[in-house]
């Protein structure tokens, strides 16, 4: 029962967009260094793996609770493997459809998720080569192809259209979490803050 009804979930990010509502509490998907969202933005490592966190902060006045996203990662750098570098993404559910690399991804929970900051998954960056990502180099959270907005559906089957956020390596300067939010430090709290 519980596969039929994620089935619906992914089902219900297909569906019209007719039916979908524009979040206006300030919930987003974003990428951080950290689960607990404190920075958007790192000078990427030559040698050593690091973590970039996607997560879905989700505000009680709009969205309860998520069993389901649509996005893509804008000018996500693939994985070159080595001597360049190894970049492998990881899900916190197995309900995985698309790619990354591959004009976008749907993920599916089959327990609805509730908490106000839920991890979506993880990418690992091992870079070898220091020449591979120079320079203010910036991914954004975007709408997976066809798609016009990035999509969570809640525990009711409602689609949602909600923000992306971005998260830069090698931050030269004022690099935003959010379109518009300007910290490069800027935790959760202080991003809802804005809204």
């Amino acid at each position: 029962m519980k596969k039929l009804l994620t089935l619906f979930a992914l089902l219900a990010l297909t569906a019209s967009s007719a039916a979908a509502v524009q979040d206006e509490s300030g919930s987003f998907i974003g990428m951080f260094t950290s689960e607990t969202g404190t920075a958007c933005d790192l000078d990427l490592p030559v040698g050593s793996a690091t973590n970039v966190y996607i997560l879905a902060s989700l505000n009680a006045d709009g969205i309860p609770s998520l069993t389901a996203c649509e996005f893509s990662v804008l000018n996500y750098p693939g994985n070159p493997g080595y001597p360049t570098a190894i970049v492998t993404p990881s899900w916190t559910t197995t309900l995985v459809i698309g790619s990354l690399a591959g004009g976008g991804i749907s993920l599916a929970y089959e327990t609805a998720q509730e908490a106000q900051i839920v991890l979506l998954g993880q990418i690992e960056f091992l870079v070898f080569d220091p020449t591979w990502i120079v320079g203010e180099y910036v991914m954004e959270i975007a709408p997976a192809a066809g798609q016009t907005y990035v999509n969570i559906v809640d525990a009711a089957y409602t689609t949602w259209w909600v923000n992306g956020g971005t998260f830069t390596f090698n931050c030269e300067e004022d690099c935003p979490c959010e379109p518009g939010v300007a910290s490069q430090d800027a935790s959760w709290t202080s991003i809802k803050a804005l809204y």
